[in-house]
């Protein structure tokens, strides 16, 4: 069950790369949590039950394969938006988001009354990742203009 679902999260996801790259980061995660939201949704709530179960059972759900798929989504974004690509902590960051974001989604998806809406959820997650990557791009911009700033010396 679990190749099947990986397989089926893969291909949902895989084809949205193209549009997502291009996509401000606001609009590019809700695509892909709502790209996941309907495939958990599919086929009478499969892979929700499923995710649900293993959960409750306090098993593993192994998603190195999609977790990595998302990181190359994440690098094709870079590529394609090279002004978020000065990043600092950019492997850590990229795995705590997208292992905490799927994890959220999964919990969210499972709970019979979640205390937030799953456009609610979407939308802090886009905002979340988005936040901190301005405040990457501020905090390099900073560093740039004191290396580059009269009167600043290796020693200070």
């Amino acid at each position: 069950m679990l190749a099947r679902f990986v397989r089926d999260l893969v291909g949902v996801l895989q084809p949205l790369t193209p549009r997502i790259v291009r996509m401000p980061l606001t609009e590019a995660i809700p695509t892909i949590l709502y790209g996941v939201q309907e495939l958990l949704l599919r086929d009478e709530q499969r892979y929700l039950k499923y995710a649900r179960e293993v959960f409750n059972a306090d098993l593993r759900l192994d998603l190195a394969e999609v977790s990595r798929l998302l990181g190359d989504i994440i690098v094709q974004y870079l590529l394609h938006n090279p002004q978020h690509a000065r990043m600092q902590r950019f492997a850590a960051m990229s795995y705590i988001f997208v292992n905490a974001g799927m994890f959220t989604v999964i919990r969210h998806m499972s709970d019979p009354n979640p205390p937030i809406t799953y456009d609610e959820l979407v939308d802090g997650l886009a905002h979340m990742v988005s936040h901190y990557v301005r405040m990457e791009q501020q905090l390099a911009r900073k560093a740039q203009a004191m290396a580059t700033s009269p009167g600043t010396t290796d020693g200070a």
